[in-house]
């Protein structure tokens, strides 16, 4: 017998405590992501989306590397701290309250140099942030 549960969405196994977990669950529940992912890729196109995280120094100015210059980029730190999201697009523009900084660009290395040196924004020292970009491939 399989789990007596399926997940909302992708209708995958989920196992009550008396449930037997059983090998062809999990095979099954792999076949369906793995679906629901390629049907994701072939919609998504031409972008490539780049995540990862860093902490901050404070020093003014920081830089982050990407395989292909993205076109937007999300920054928010791990507290959630009001003003620490920036979207920072490659016209050169930088939006997100409390979040002043010059950006520059070299390849595919954008960096952020903080307008104030008294208000490091998005380079505030000890603090974690998570970072989501996006980019064309043409």
């Amino acid at each position: 017998m399989s789990s007596a549960f399926k997940t909302d969405f992708l209708k995958l196994h989920s196992w009550a405590a008396a449930d037997p977990v059983l090998r062809a669950d999990f095979n099954h529940n792999f076949s369906l992501i793995d679906s629901a992912l390629a049907a994701l890729s072939s919609r998504a196109g031409s972008c490539s989306i780049f995540s990862g995280s860093y902490s901050g120094t404070g020093d003014p100015a920081f830089s982050l590397s990407f395989d292909k210059l993205p076109s937007l980029i999300f920054i928010q730190r791990s507290d959630n701290v009001s003003g620490s999201l920036a979207v920072v697009r490659q016209d050169g523009r930088l939006s997100g309250s409390e979040t002043a900084a010059k950006i520059s660009i070299s390849g595919n290395t954008l960096t952020l140099t903080a307008v104030s040196p008294t208000k490091p924004g998005i380079n505030v020292s000890g603090k974690t942030y998570s970072y989501v970009a996006v980019a064309s491939v043409v």
